[in-house]
């Protein structure tokens, strides 16, 4: 049997930022070299529809991979109470890292869970 060949998973999430202001979407004004770079290497998505407005909902959704009734994220004092993708990878053995810049996407709100290391803000924001 050969050996398990492991891939590395890497996800972006930003906040706040809308494609039609992004080169890789058309946008000529700017150029985002960077994140055009990830997009023709990576996977671009065309279409999206958000789970939610608010941002915590819509991130539980997109590491438990369920809607917001399997997950419980529901306000600002809820935890996260499926599995995530981060469980998922290390129980595959994989090492995970996840990092944060906003405080409600914090681990002790569940987001956290499963990851070896987990960077986030001191403070809510």
């Amino acid at each position: 049997m050969s050996p398990r060949q492991e891939k590395n998973v890497v996800l972006i999430s930003v906040d706040e930022v809308r494609p039609d202001h992004l080169s890789c979407y058309g946008y000529e004004r700017i150029k985002t070299q960077n994140i055009d770079r990830v997009a023709q290497e990576g996977v671009l998505f065309k279409t999206c529809i958000a789970a939610s407005c608010w941002t915590p909902l819509c991130m539980a959704s997109v590491i438990c991979g369920c809607y917001h009734n399997r997950h419980t994220i529901r306000g600002p004092f809820s935890r996260v109470q499926s599995k995530t993708i981060a469980e998922i990878l290390k129980e595959h053995g994989y090492e995970t890292a996840g990092f944060v810049g906003n405080g409600l996407l914090g681990a002790r709100h569940g987001f956290g869970n499963g990851f070896d290391h987990y960077d986030e803000p001191k403070k809510d924001t």
